[in-house]
């Protein structure tokens, strides 16, 4: 029989819309240190700590996704006070944040956001502890959609309302790894809010349809 098309669990790969009032522990992993984790109105947020000692507040899938992979985020950064340095980590990585050694990445497609607001957005591919790293992108400061784009072993892109801001071909990763998301402790009270994540299957260029005319 035809799935619905409004059940993304049987559509996608991976599907999350953050319905009820806690993380679903069947698919994430999380980690908090000093901040918080809350999901309200089908909306998660991840809450960075005020403290100075670094640390980080976050979620990881517990399924590890290989290459031609998409990761698909509606998402939307704040930081009530304003305060730089406030990062915020997403994308894939091989961290699973079972425990605090999550510092411990060796092999990651994401992007940071270290300040707010602003142009200080990083994206970087990180394969066996060798990174590149592309930096000034646009920060999240209104609702978006984000993708990451793990283009076989040769290649990975960062999008954001379907506009390509950047493709690395160096230093990419090719292990499975998980979905991660979270908010760091530095200084300042900031926060991550997801509306939906989904993992899609990614091929390059992607299908096109053409339709003609009647004949």
């Amino acid at each position: 029989s035809a799935n619905s098309l409004s059940n993304g669990d049987a559509t996608f790969d991976f599907f999350d819309d953050f319905l009820g009032t806690s993380l679903n522990t069947s698919k994430w992993n999380y980690y908090i240190s000093s901040g918080s984790l809350s999901i309200s109105n089908g909306i998660l947020t991840i809450n960075g700590g005020s403290s100075a000692t670094g640390g980080i507040n976050g979620i990881a899938s517990k399924l590890l996704f290989s290459y031609n992979t998409a990761l698909r985020i509606r998402i939307i950064m704040t930081a009530p006070r304003g305060v730089s340095w406030e990062w915020k980590e997403r994308g894939f990585s091989d961290a699973n944040l079972t425990t605090a050694s999550h510092f411990t990445i060796n092999n990651a497609v994401l992007a940071n956001q270290e300040n707010y607001p602003g142009t200080s957005q990083n994206f970087l591919t990180l394969n066996a502890g060798s990174s590149t790293t592309t930096s000034s992108l646009p920060n999240i400061i209104s609702w978006s959609i984000e993708e990451y784009r793990r283009i076989g072993t040769t290649s990975a892109q960062y999008v954001i309302n379907d506009s390509v801001k950047v493709t690395h071909t160096t230093n990419i990763p090719t292990t499975n790894l998980y979905v991660v998301a979270g908010a760091g402790n530095n200084a300042g009270s900031n926060a991550i809010q997801i509306d939906w994540i989904l993992i899609r299957k990614y091929t390059s260029p992607e299908p096109t349809i053409t339709l003609g005319s009647e004949e």
